[in-house]
């Protein structure tokens, strides 16, 4: 079996320096109570924060630091009830100091035992939460426009509200650490941006997406629309630091897309780094040469007949690595490491698959490898025969495979686990929303569908595990294609009904290894730092 140093030092990165093997999703959002002092700050012991290790202080190895809220009570208001709650226009509260009756507050002095409470109104356009540190609860409001939580750090619970339009930590100026809390229990017609997120979503309800909605005018507008339809992308992730999203039902395409500028010091650091204004980061000591980010997608139900299913993606990885409008530490345009870790486990989809597009992006920062782990292990996915559009990819802004399962696309330096996931296709036909146009142009359009459980769509630089997986109804249980030398895959245990269970074409020259991967012994640094590359 062929060597490979580079997978070797990836392995032993996780092995020495990850801490645990997943993300705590299931504390459920209990935590360290909400604090502030020398204990809170971010980066004050490197050696014991990265990768999770223990320190010298029992709260070193706890994770991110998030209030333990009591157990959310209460009911989301139909358009009916709204009739009868207070009705305002607005409510904006821009700093802790705004925090009265006249915008909004019902009770509370801001503590986590007496929290600010703002509940029980009609906002029949925006409420708005910005640059606060106050606790908060947002509870069984009806929000007919966007309700916005703009870095308002953790000590936020918003739940049992309809919420016409989420946004948090929007790309502005600001002065207030990254939210995070918990938001759960409420009915949110789209979450039009969940930014640099840090907190926990959950037993949400969202979508279905509505076109020519309100956020379908901000999100969903396309410069050709006679070639493309309305996005459906319904929860729209942009950045993370240990956010745990799960046991939500999602009707509509979600998108996981990675921040590199929003990072901590480690797995399982009490904070992300503050990269807002200057006096706040006096307090903080970091290096933002070696970023680590996680999030764990678990137990979500994710219906999409028309999208993509889940996507992660890090396609525009330079854009959202460097400094921003609320990134505005010059380090970060400096070179830099990534370590990144991804969990999506034991979600339901029916009608549409798992996209990993593009893991370890080329960038000009980055000098030495950016060791990653994801794991894609105990999924259920349902699909349905769907037309594809032009050359055989669907597009709602970009191609994607509709009749595939799980597809890997271009990924590198990373630890790839697929595992315990179950696959099925049925010859079905959904309606295609690009018919229209395949059947004024058949030739250009008409693709017969290959559906596949699992593709693997170029990779370097990797180990790709694929074992315990069952497949129904598939013309390919797994292929492959574009492999560079230096990506090994393991295919065992799978029951594949399928024509081809395992099928690589030319592209691919190591084959598959019917076991798991060894243990690696360490590697010679020098060895790994070769193999990294653009």
């Amino acid at each position: 079996m062929k060597s490979l140093p580079f997978a070797a030092a990836l392995a032993l990165a996780f092995v020495f320096a990850s801490g645990c093997a997943t993300l705590p999703s299931g504390i459920k959002g209990e935590a360290t109570p909400h604090q502030h002092g020398a204990d809170a700050e971010a980066g004050h012991d490197e050696a014991a924060l990265h990768g999770g290790m223990a320190g010298d202080a029992p709260h070193e190895q706890l994770g991110m630091q998030r209030p333990r809220f009591p157990p959310a009570s209460g009911s989301v208001p139909s358009a009916e009830d709204a009739q009868s709650l207070e009705e305002v226009p607005r409510l904006a509260i821009l700093n802790d100091t705004k925090f009265n009756p006249a915008n909004g507050v019902r009770s509370g002095s801001g503590t986590l035992d007496d929290p600010y409470v703002i509940s029980g109104y009609y906002v029949t356009g925006d409420l708005y939460l910005g640059d606060t540190d106050a606790c908060v609860v947002i509870a069984e409001n009806y929000v007919d426009g966007q309700l916005t939580l703009n870095w308002n750090n953790q000590c936020v619970h918003v739940h049992h509200n309809f919420i016409r339009d989420l946004r948090v930590n929007e790309n502005i100026a600001r002065t207030g650490m990254p939210t995070g809390g918990l938001i759960e229990l409420n009915e949110i017609v789209v979450v039009g941006q969940i930014r640099h997120y840090d907190g926990e979503f959950r037993n949400n309800v969202v979508g279905p997406f509505v076109p020519n909605d309100l956020a379908d005018e901000v999100l969903h507008e396309h410069p050709l629309p006679f070639l493309q339809v309305n996005d459906p992308v319904v929860l729209n992730i942009d950045g993370w630091n240990q956010a745990l999203f799960h046991h939500n039902t999602i009707t509509g395409s979600v998108d996981l897309d990675l921040h590199g500028h929003h990072h901590g010091t480690g797995f399982l650091a009490p904070h992300s780094h503050n990269h807002g204004d200057d006096q706040a980061r006096t307090t903080h000591t970091e290096d933002h040469t070696n970023r680590w980010s996680a999030v764990s997608v678990t137990d979500n139900k994710i219906v999409d007949l028309a999208g993509y299913g889940l996507r992660y993606d890090d396609q525009a990885h330079a854009g959202d690595d460097r400094t921003a409008a609320s990134e505005t530490v010059e380090a970060l345009e400096n070179d830099h490491q990534h370590h990144v870790k991804v969990e999506i486990l034991r979600n339901e989809l029916t009608g549409a698959g798992i996209w990993i597009d593009v893991f370890g992006a080329d960038d000009e920062r980055h000098k030495v490898p950016n060791p990653g782990l994801v794991t894609v292990a105990d999924n259920t996915i349902k699909l349905q025969k769907r037309d594809d559009g032009m050359f055989g990819l669907s597009t709602f802004g970009t191609g994607f495979q509709s009749n595939t399962g799980i597809w890997v696309m271009a990924v590198k330096e990373v630890e790839f686990r697929i595992e315990r996931n179950t696959i099925s296709w049925s010859d079905a036909t959904q309606a295609s929303p690009v018919k229209p146009i395949s059947d004024l142009l058949p030739g250009l359009f008409a693709q017969e569908a290959e559906p596949m459980a699992i593709y693997l769509d170029r990779a370097d630089l990797a180990r790709i595990t694929v074992a315990d997986n069952t497949a129904s109804g598939v013309a390919y249980g797994v292929r492959a294609s574009q492999f560079g030398e230096d990506a090994l895959w393991a295919v065992y245990g799978n029951d594949f009904q399928a024509q081809h269970p395992i099928y690589w074409d030319d592209s691919v020259t190591v084959e598959p290894q019917e076991e798991p991967f060894a243990e690696p012994a360490e590697p010679e640094s020098s060895e790994a730092s070769e193999h990294h590359g653009k």
